[in-house]
């Protein structure tokens, strides 16, 4: 009476397929509901809904607009870990190199500042208007 069972090669290679099939479908769930909680924010007009030429175009208004959005909560000042964590919901293969210079450029157009060296970021104060006469 012969064996009817695969060779053993053959099903670990079976079983290691489905589990990276597996994988993979576990990560495109997870991507699809970060693109659908990032859909449901620009149709509530959170994000800008802005033409872009750039691919990277999208990213760098999802974090800019989540760092603005997470200093507006009432809070003070908020750490840079603080900021990139709130980011990575929007955004979860954000790079920590990459969030700074969001940061810089934020800073730089006058729309957050840094607190302390090492510190945190703020709102920048809108500048005082002038009192009416």
């Amino acid at each position: 009476m012969a064996d009817s069972s695969p060779p053993p090669n053959l099903e670990r290679h079976l079983v290691s397929r489905l589990a990276e099939i597996a994988k993979r479908i576990t990560e495109l769930s997870q991507e699809q509901k970060v693109l659908q909680r990032m859909l449901e924010r620009v149709r509530r007009e959170m994000i800008p809904n802005v033409d872009v030429a750039r691919k990277n175009s999208h990213q760098r208004i999802l974090v800019e607009t989540s760092i603005i959005q997470s200093l507006s909560r009432g809070h003070e000042m908020r750490s840079v870990k603080s900021l990139f964590m709130d980011a990575q919901l929007m955004v979860p293969d954000l790079n920590a190199s990459t969030f700074r210079s969001y940061l810089r450029r934020l800073s730089q157009r006058g729309l957050i500042r840094q607190i302390g060296a090492r510190g945190g970021w703020t709102l920048e104060a809108p500048p005082p208007s002038d009192p009416v006469p």
